[in-house]
């Protein structure tokens, strides 16, 4: 499945994400993570940037963070879970 991670950092939950997605995008204000993975894409944001720019609509399964929203103002937040709604797929319910 797709997964896309916030605020990734130096890429340490990133790299066990890699192991169990078909593909990661990875986002944050610093540079890319030293590790390289063939399912592995980073995207950099500025540093008053608060989406998941270059992720289409709809195409990921999963988005995970490790500690990067206690940084960020109440107004950065709600902006990137906008922007996370946009990006999730939507899932069928079955009853």
């Amino acid at each position: 499945f797709p997964s896309h991670d916030i605020g990734c950092g130096a890429g340490y939950w990133t790299k066990f994400l890699c192991e169990n997605s078909l593909k990661v995008y990875a986002i944050d204000i610093i540079p890319k993570p030293l590790f390289e993975a063939d399912n592995f894409t980073y995207l950099e944001n500025e540093n008053d940037q608060f989406n998941c720019k270059n992720i289409d609509t709809e195409s990921i399964d999963f988005v995970f963070s490790f500690g990067v929203f206690c940084h960020l103002s109440k107004d950065a937040c709600e902006e990137y879970i906008q922007d996370i709604l946009r990006v999730l797929k939507r899932a069928e319910l079955q009853f």
